[in-house]
């Protein structure tokens, strides 16, 4: 358990967009054990399935917009909106730095799997899908009895 809730700054979020997670990612403390057992709802954020899914509709949006974007008026507007601007910097930071020296750490030691793996690697440097190959590869969370 963290100190600090995250439900705050999940709110901050909403408001913000990913900066508001920023200050939580910053003040959070390692967790790299779990403890207990499963409710339904870990259970199903914890199983292969949710990962595959999460992929499959990943692809078919991005197929989408690469289909049916109009790439042209998002540069024009990247180049002429500062909060279209802002938005779509502080996004593509937040997916290249969000993930790896925070929560997929201690997601690998949760799971037995070794930080300075191979695995971890590839799943850290390929953006967007290096980590939906991870929730469709990794193991499920050991569980106390």
């Amino acid at each position: 358990m963290q100190q600090i809730p995250a439900w705050g700054f999940m709110l901050a979020s909403i408001a913000s967009g990913t900066v508001g997670l920023i200050p939580y990612l910053a003040l959070r403390e390692p967790n790299d054990q779990f403890s207990g057992e499963k409710d339904p709802w870990l259970a199903l954020l914890d199983s292969k399935a949710t990962g595959i899914v999460l992929t499959i509709s990943t692809v078919v949006f991005l197929l989408f917009a690469i289909v049916f974007g109009d790439w042209s008026l998002f540069v024009q507007s990247f180049q002429t909106d500062k909060f279209i601007h802002g938005m779509s910097l502080a996004l593509v930071l937040f997916a290249l730095l969000f993930p790896y020296p925070t929560l997929l750490s201690d997601d690998m030691a949760r799971r037995g799997l070794i930080k300075e793996s191979q695995f971890f690697w590839i799943v850290a440097l390929i953006p967007l899908f290096g980590p939906l190959a991870y929730l469709c590869l990794r193991p499920n969370i050991p569980t106390l009895k």
